[in-house]
């Protein structure tokens, strides 16, 4: 990642993990179509989203069909969606233990040789999005077992 160094952050849940999303955003004066949430899987993605929107933050899910983000919309996106694009902030929601390496994903190997590789492969997907932020980038945590 280009910039300031990842701001790290543990929540109680995720009701407060949206509620400090939407804060960093005022407080730091982005314009939300300027910023991206990103999170590991569909399934988060789409609760955060939900969470969002229920505190009237309109949001854009980046899908790949290319439309433009409404003003006034945050973005929103998996970690492999967002590879290339350039945001002003990004928040990586939700890398809770279980998600941050994808778990199903690194217990399923065979061995320990291809465990290993796979975690390392998961935990480079905090790294693989480089969404080059211009105001930073956070890494929030809403649970941690």
């Amino acid at each position: 990642m280009h910039g300031p160094a990842p701001e790290v952050k543990c929540f109680s849940d995720a009701t407060e993990q949206a509620d400090a999303i939407l804060a960093a955003i005022q407080v730091q004066g982005l314009a939300p179509e300027a910023c991206c949430v990103i999170a590991r899987t569909h399934k988060e993605l789409g609760d955060t989203k939900a969470r969002l929107e229920n505190r009237q933050q309109l949001c854009h899910q980046l899908d790949g069909r290319g439309a433009a983000t409404p003003d006034g919309a945050l973005n929103l996106a998996t970690m492999h969606r967002v590879k290339g694009l350039e945001f002003d902030a990004v928040f990586i929601a939700s890398a809770n233990r279980g998600l941050v390496p994808l778990e199903f994903v690194v217990s399923s190997a065979a061995d320990a040789v291809t465990r290993r590789q796979r975690e390392n492969e998961e935990r480079a997907g905090l790294r693989q999005p480089d969404p080059r932020p211009q105001a930073g980038v956070c890494v929030w945590v809403w649970r941690y077992e």
